[in-house]
């Protein structure tokens, strides 16, 4: 054991993939029990449920830069192909390398989650004095106060309490909001829990990233 003198311990928590375009695209997605937060539902070829629209990388879950890279091989070649285009032998050689490096990632990123797994913390056992919301800093005891007046979506909450109005407008919180608003009923969670998608959105160009 070593011990160490700190006045202040700061910690990183809770990495989230952005599915915010892609839920204003109307791609269907899925509550993750374990990770306890929304994936983009994908074909093997990772096209989303909307027909030509497919989505690559730590938006869809995260995967680690690597994995990004090779999906994207496989969805362009797919994407390509669907159009009416012909893969030659190189490309076809390229994603099915692609493919056995694909699942080489992710049997390392399960490793590595398994690895570092850690119990969650219920959120609905936190103490009265915890900031659910970090942006707006509201309170455990604040979301109970407005659920037990009538609030029965995390809409509500957000009106009532400002719970999800911050700069990271409810990325981090509306998970936990919905695991306290649904801690006492048996129905799955799924998208209808969360917070309706919002615009704007920042897209960028494939021309812009491949300038670097």
């Amino acid at each position: 054991e070593i011990s160490i003198e700190a006045d202040i311990v700061c910690m990183g928590y809770g990495f989230l993939p952005s599915n915010v375009l892609l839920r204003n695209l109307g791609c269907e997605h899925h509550y993750d029990t374990f990770r306890r937060q929304l994936i983009v539902d994908r074909s093997e070829n990772f096209e989303t449920t909307n027909s030509g629209i497919y989505a690559v990388g730590d938006c869809a879950g995260l995967g680690g830069a690597y994995a990004a890279c090779d999906e994207g091989t496989i969805a362009g070649l797919h994407a390509a192909t669907s159009l009416g285009k012909t893969a030659n032998d190189k490309h076809l050689t390229q994603v099915s390398r692609s493919r056995l490096e694909l699942n080489r990632h992710r049997r390392f990123q399960s490793g590595l989650w398994r690895l570092y797994s850690a119990q969650l913390p219920k959120t609905v056992e936190a103490k009265p004095e915890t900031h659910i919301c970090r942006c707006e800093l509201v309170t455990m005891e604040q979301i109970c106060d407005v659920i037990e007046s009538g609030c029965n979506s995390i809409s509500e909450i957000k009106q009532q309490t400002r719970a999800g109005m911050g700069r990271c407008q409810g990325r981090y919180c509306a998970s936990l909001l919905v695991e306290i608003l649904t801690s006492g009923s048996s129905d799955p969670i799924d998208e209808e829990n969360f917070f309706a998608p919002r615009v704007p959105i920042s897209p960028i160009r494939i021309g812009d990233i491949t300038q670097f």
